[in-house]
């Protein structure tokens, strides 16, 4: 019998203050909300072909004092992010509710190479010219040195006057992703890719040691996004290397050529630690639901209160995980890490720890 998101509401009613102490609902909600002032820049570096790139980026700064913690939303694929201003939809939901939650929040609007740009790096990392080259999705190798540039900018403006100037808290950061940008999110962590039958292993090439936790929205599975699985006579895998603190975040009906079992596949071969999976038993919401379309899920197949209801839950399971990951929150710690997100829903929740 299928089962629809409102089952949420009942179970999220039927728990009282006694089953999740401290967490009303068993949600974890923010603590202060802010108002935030937006700002626009371009981020420039050299990738690894000697191509000049330039990444637009959406800076949402909260009206508090002191420090700020940092997030960056990463979003999933390219097209239509290229126009100027791109960047303030990217992840906008996700964007917003960060920043009002006190974060600084930077969202880029990465963007499909030109035909030059594509040559350069399929010649770089050994592609043939022509249909090898054409098929290769440069996005996924692109999207991590996106983002480190972006660090190395947030770190500059820092260190100079301006409006940034001291208000960067470089030692409080996390990455999230979804979609394309959940395989770049993963590399920034460690994740290792395959890339023109080379495997691309170590710090030296994606993995970042600045931000402090991950999320991944919509994670690729093994075959997709450079990402490999065990086989025959070889155990290693894209994931075992990771390290840092993660969650993953996914459900039933988050398919977009791949399948919904597959998004989980990685989860399973990361290494004990603080490594989460968040998974909606629940076909109600597709691939953009957990990314870009967040703000209107489900469109006219969902109400509008079974899409609140969804974005409640994964609002609460995020932000108490870098709350908890990123600035070191005793509540938010407690919540993730005694899993009381399965509270909600038994049926409809899978909350996995390693």
């Amino acid at each position: 019998m299928k089962t629809t998101i409102l089952t949420f509401i009942a179970a999220a009613a039927a728990y009282a203050q006694g089953d999740c102490p401290g967490f009303p609902n068993c949600l974890y909600t923010q603590q202060q909300t802010f108002e935030f002032t937006t700002s626009r820049a371009n981020v420039s570096y050299n990738d690894v072909s000697g191509t000049r790139r330039t990444i637009e980026i959406t800076i949402r700064t909260p009206n508090r004092q002191g420090v700020l913690p940092v997030l960056i939303w990463a979003h999933g694929g390219g097209d239509g992010r290229n126009g100027e201003g791109a960047s303030a939809g990217a992840l906008s939901d996700w964007s917003v509710f960060t920043a009002r939650a006190g974060y600084l929040t930077v969202s880029p609007a990465f963007h499909i190479r030109s035909a030059a740009d594509q040559s350069a790096i399929c010649k770089h990392l050994g592609y043939a010219e022509g249909e090898e080259c054409d098929s290769f999705n440069s996005l996924g190798w692109d999207r991590p040195f996106d983002m480190a540039a972006i660090l190395d900018f947030l770190n500059q403006q820092n260190d100079a006057a301006g409006p940034l100037g001291g208000r960067v808290d470089m030692a409080r950061i996390g990455i999230g992703g979804h979609s394309a940008g959940s395989g770049g999110t993963l590399s920034m962590a460690g994740a290792h890719r395959e890339y023109a039958r080379k495997r691309y292993n170590g710090p030296q090439w994606f993995e970042d040691p600045r931000p402090k936790a991950f999320v991944a929205l919509s994670p690729s599975s093994p075959g997709f996004s450079g990402m490999w699985d065990t086989s025959f006579k070889d155990e290693s895998n894209s994931w075992d290397s990771i390290k840092r603190p993660i969650l993953m975040v996914s459900g039933e009906g988050d398919g977009h050529e791949q399948t919904p079992r597959g998004r989980r596949i990685g989860h399973g071969y990361l290494p004990p630690g603080d490594k989460y999976l968040l998974f909606i038993n629940s076909s109600d919401f597709g691939h953009g639901d957990y990314g870009d379309d967040l703000n209107e899920c489900g469109y006219s197949a969902v109400s509008d209160a079974r899409c609140a209801v969804f974005r409640n839950v994964l609002h609460s399971v995020v932000l108490a995980f870098f709350d908890g990951f990123v600035q070191g929150r005793p509540q938010a710690l407690q919540y993730i890490q005694n899993g009381l997100p399965q509270r909600l829903s038994e049926q409809l929740i899978d909350w996995r720890k390693r």
